[in-house]
């Protein structure tokens, strides 16, 4: 799966995307990890942008894994929404600039 990251340290905020398929061993291979291990720390907020009934449906699993978790975690079908709770709204063209720059991330993470 493509993917791509950048972090705005002075937004305390990584803003990560990732595009084409999503096969059942990348999940395997990142979910289980991840769900359990926030590399953030406590209290960090993520929030995921889907764009399909599918995506939305696999993400709410995913979500559920992490509900244990002190930290906070949303689904948002609008990006525009999902930087508004992370409170970044006036940020968006900055960080769609940056992040289509961003160098996308090695097949095997």
């Amino acid at each position: 799966m493509p993917g791509g990251y950048i972090i705005d340290s002075a937004r305390s905020l990584v803003l990560s995307r990732a595009w084409d398929v999503l096969t059942g061993a990348d999940l395997i291979r990142h979910a289980r990890i991840l769900a359990a291990l926030n590399p953030f720390g406590a209290g960090s907020r993520r929030a995921l942008v889907v764009a399909s009934d599918v995506v939305f449906g696999m993400a709410r699993m995913y979500q559920i894994l992490t509900e244990p978790s002190p930290d906070e975690f949303e689904l948002f079908r609008d990006f525009d929404k999902a930087l508004d709770w992370l409170g970044v709204a006036d940020a968006k063209a900055e960080l769609l600039r940056g992040l289509s720059e961003a160098p996308a991330l090695p097949e095997a993470i």
